[in-house]
């Protein structure tokens, strides 16, 4: 027979014929990292019979089908399109970009609705808003442009026949403008709700004023120091007629006495005039550690820092208020009903608290004149703070350098000294008025 034909282009070349293409895969590839024979032994693979145990579920023709079925590439997955979002309805505003975002953070803190925070403010519910909130309030009420221009734009929205929601900033400012004096009731009601801490806080200070003072001008062992300084001065002062002979010097200032001892040295440049009269002081049995009570001292501390002038302005802005509210309750375009039944007898009781408050004040001043006057200064020479300021620097520095020299003394507190002579050792200097007398 003769020989088959060659090969030619259209003739199809058997699986495993040099050329021949491999069956195209139909179905997904995973892409795993396949073990060869070198490193297949002595894994688990080999040693639990892996590969006969999935040939025996790959006679499953079944499963076969299933996993082919699973993961075909020629199998087209239709996905189900998501219905399209629609877009939210523009809100309805002709507000400031600012201005909207500021009354928006605002009132999304409130964390309640528009109209409920107008109820609350008609009720004065006290439960709903604090002193935070209604200052924040305060700080979005709308002017009077701002809402005569909002009412207009609306109603010619509407007219347009816009029906879109107003934003929450815009909501605010209709409804501020459908009730009248928004900002007058808001600030009512937030003074009152300061009122009573304001009220204490101004008594504490003008009482811790008033008994500073008092402490100060009624205290016996000041006094005594300033005898010694005075006699201590005058004989220092002998041969000099402009400075001797003095009944009294000027205790505080820059040229005062007290600032003076400070700088004042002895012969040797060692120890100042206020070491020395602190030294007779003490052999002489004052007790300066005591000269003022602990207490006594914190109320001159505080006192430093009390301004009577703030004070006075505190009151005066109690007083203006009242006044406004009384307005504000007088005011015959908003509808009489809680704001009214709460704020009157608040009212009445205020002014009560007010007059006493006004009444301490004038006590107070009364008593830092008194200490004024008791130190040769006024209120044109010296304010009270430096006073103060002046007294608790010094009284603290003679307590500090008295308890080192009773140390120094060797003096036990509460036992007179020269009772018992070791405790004066011999080495240490004597005052010129001690050792001229023995």
């Amino acid at each position: 027979p003769p020989p088959p034909p060659p090969p030619g282009k259209g003739m199809p070349k058997l699986p495993g014929m040099p050329g021949a293409k491999a069956p195209e895969a139909t179905t997904k590839t995973f892409f795993w990292d396949k073990l060869n024979k070198s490193n297949f032994d002595g894994t688990i693979w080999s040693r639990k019979g892996l590969v006969d145990q999935q040939k025996k579920i790959l006679s499953d023709g079944i499963l076969v089908k299933t996993v082919k079925s699973a993961f075909d590439k020629k199998s087209i997955v239709t996905r189900s399109k998501k219905p399209k979002e629609e877009l939210p309805m523009k809100c309805m505003t002709n507000l400031d970009n600012n201005r909207e975002r500021n009354m928006g953070i605002t009132l999304s803190y409130m964390r309640i609705e528009v109209d409920d925070i107008m109820a609350a403010l008609e009720s004065m519910d006290s439960k709903m808003f604090n002193i935070d909130s209604l200052e924040g309030l305060l700080s979005i009420v709308p002017t009077k442009q701002e809402m005569e221009s909002a009412r207009k734009y609306a109603d010619e929205e509407l007219e347009k026949g816009n029906r879109a929601p107003p934003s929450i900033p815009f909501e605010w400012v209709l409804r501020c403008f459908e009730r009248p004096m928004i900002a007058e009731r808001l600030q009512c009601w937030l003074f009152k709700q300061r009122f009573d801490g304001n009220v204490a806080q101004l008594e504490r200070e003008l009482t811790t004023l008033k008994n500073a003072a008092k402490a100060i001008v009624e205290d016996k062992k000041f006094p005594e120091f300033l005898a010694m300084t005075l006699a201590i001065g005058n004989t220092m002062n002998e041969g000099a007629p402009r400075y001797g002979d003095a009944i009294g010097f000027r205790v505080f200032g820059d040229n005062g006495g007290l600032a003076k001892m400070h700088q004042l040295k002895d012969s040797k440049g060692k120890k100042s005039l206020m070491d020395f009269v602190i030294r007779v002081c003490i052999e002489k049995g004052q007790d300066l550690e005591e000269i003022f009570k602990p207490e006594q001292m914190d109320l001159i501390k505080a006192s430093i820092h009390l301004n009577m002038n703030d004070i006075m302005s505190c009151i005066n802005d109690l007083v203006n208020n009242l006044k406004v509210m009384k307005l504000t309750l007088e005011e015959r375009r908003i509808p009489r009903g809680k704001f009214h039944t709460e704020l009157e007898p608040f009212h009445r009781q205020a002014m009560k608290r007010v007059g006493a408050l006004g009444d301490l004040r004038k006590q107070t001043e009364e008593k830092l004149i008194e200490m004024l006057l008791y130190f040769g200064e006024d209120d044109q020479s010296m304010n009270p703070q430096d006073l103060f300021r002046q007294m608790y620097r010094f009284v603290h520095d003679i307590q500090r350098v008295a308890k080192e020299i009773c140390a120094e003394m060797g003096i036990v507190k509460g036992v007179k000294p020269g009772t018992v002579k070791e405790r004066i050792p011999s080495k240490l200097p004597r005052s010129p008025i001690t050792a001229s007398r023995r």
